[in-house]
């Protein structure tokens, strides 16, 4: 079912992933972004509540000027 050379290269994959990973060089054991992530999930709250309270205003705008509009022709 397994080609063996192919189980061979993967298990010395794993050891070479494996040993970066215990020498720190590999990206997973970076120190994540912290402070950086907090102001954009801010931002992106604020601009997704103004786009929802906008859209209802904008629609309800566009029909009180074609109720209020004279007709011209």
């Amino acid at each position: 079912m397994s080609d063996p050379d192919e189980v061979r290269r993967l298990r010395e994959r794993v050891a070479q992933l494996e040993a970066e990973l215990a020498a720190g060089q590999h990206s997973a054991t970076r120190e994540p972004a912290g402070r950086r992530e907090s102001w954009r999930t801010v931002v992106s709250a604020v601009l997704i509540t103004l786009a929802c309270l906008l859209a209802p205003l904008s629609a309800t705008a566009v029909w009180a000027s074609r109720q209020v509009s004279v007709p011209r022709g």
